[in-house]
């Protein structure tokens, strides 16, 4: 199957997750139990290595707090800045990822980092 990912709010009983709200839906890859149009879920499959590559963690790791999930962002963000317009993969072997994706992953940590959501693998 491969891996989806999504982003957990740990509630007390009674408590309600913060609303999370993306003016714009991020055009994430989705995948079998993913791909909400919030961004709250995504294919992580698809983004695995360039996350590996840019930040040092692991996307198949079971649970990432949400201050590594900005530490994260901020990360990929530097990779943004660094090579404006620029895809990641290797378009020789049709394997890339748009740029626009790319922002809209960091976006999408960003976001819900700083509301306080976990990052969790589902595979």
């Amino acid at each position: 199957m491969g891996l989806d990912n999504y982003f957990r709010f740990q509630c007390a009983p009674g408590e309600q997750a913060p609303a999370v709200t993306i003016a714009t839906p991020p055009k994430l890859c989705g995948g079998l139990f993913s791909g909400a149009s919030d961004g709250s879920s995504f294919r992580g499959k698809a983004y695995s290595e360039f996350v590996f590559e840019v930040t040092g963690r692991s996307l198949y790791e079971d649970f990432t707090p949400s201050s590594e999930v900005l530490r994260m962002a901020e990360d990929m963000g530097e990779w943004v800045v660094s090579n404006p317009d620029k895809p990641y993969g290797d378009p020789e072997s049709g394997w890339e990822i748009p740029h626009d994706e790319i922002v809209d992953l960091v976006r999408v940590f960003r976001i819900y980092g700083v509301n306080g959501f976990d990052l969790l693998s589902w595979y």
